[in-house]
């Protein structure tokens, strides 16, 4: 029975308006296999000359088996909020984290903690031996002390510090709290760090600081993956990663969180949720954990 006007014009629309969806798929899988991945590093781009650029040269040049690793995009932290909002966000990327966020990533969001730097990290308040009105952290009431940038392990464990022992101090955030001690910046009465990096100090002269008090240990920094990253990107990476040219250009970035600057493999009950509790009262999330 032939077909009216009305009917051949709502047959031709519907095929047009089905070769419109066909296509638009298409494209827009084809967009998402070129999309860019974000692939987080904690360090300014200036921290350490080229490192970025060696490591894109490397990934770009990976081999054909890994051509898709070009789709990574590095990014530093040379403005923090946007990379600690992705974290608590869980938006999508890899991220190379601290243990409480790299906990925060695996509780809340469901990242895959595939690999980390080796051993443990723990975080200390430290004074000026020659400052001998400062004996214990209950001495800085009234005192400045320096910290990384908010919500990094140095800041949470000043501001816990504050809640249980400190009376009343201030927080004086700065850019690298090693250059300020280098400097003997004389605003800081006290300063937050890692064990590992103090014990550098200590190693040039054993008498200049005094720990005050120190943090729990924590698993070390880990490469994070989002659950949707493409197992293609995933897989390529995490090899690339795990060698040698890749460790020689990220050694300077591991050495300052670890006294050895390999990667070895991660799994999620590194990063327990009790680690991301220091976070809880800034990101509003109750991760229902006794402190």
């Amino acid at each position: 029975m032939p077909l009216n006007q009305p009917a051949k014009t709502i047959l031709i629309f519907s095929l047009f308006l089905i070769t419109s969806i066909s296509y638009a798929k298409q494209n827009l899988a084809a967009n998402n296999e070129q999309a860019k991945i974000p692939f987080y590093l904690p360090i300014n781009k200036d921290q350490f000359p080229g490192i970025t650029q060696k490591l894109k040269s490397a990934l770009n040049q990976a081999g054909p088996e890994n051509a898709n690793l070009a789709r990574l995009d590095i990014i530093t932290t040379d403005y923090w909020h946007p990379y600690q909002q992705g974290i608590r966000q869980g938006r999508p990327g890899v991220y190379f984290s601290a243990p409480h966020f790299a906990s925060w990533l695996v509780n809340q969001h469901q990242f895959e903690p595939a690999l980390r730097l080796p051993g443990t990290l723990q975080y200390v308040i430290v004074s000026r031996r020659s400052d001998s009105h400062i004996f214990e952290v209950g001495d800085l009431t009234n005192k400045t002390v320096c910290t990384n940038a908010t919500m990094d392990i140095s800041f949470l464990l000043v501001r816990k510090s504050m809640a249980r022992s400190i009376l009343s101090a201030d927080t004086l955030r700065v850019e690298n709290v090693q250059r300020e001690m280098d400097h003997n910046n004389r605003k800081c009465d006290a300063f937050s760090l890692s064990e590992h990096l103090f014990l550098k100090f200590a190693l040039e002269d054993p008498f200049k600081f005094i720990r005050l008090q120190q943090s729990q240990e924590f698993s070390n920094y880990a490469y994070l993956f989002h659950p949707n990253t493409p197992s293609g990107i995933k897989e390529a990476l995490i090899e690339f990663l795990a060698g040698a040219k890749a460790t020689e250009i990220l050694s300077p970035m591991y050495r300052l969180f670890s006294k050895e600057a390999k990667i070895i493999s991660g799994k999620p009950s590194d990063y327990p949720e009790s680690q991301s509790m220091p976070l809880s009262p800034y990101w509003n999330k109750d991760l229902s954990i006794s402190p």
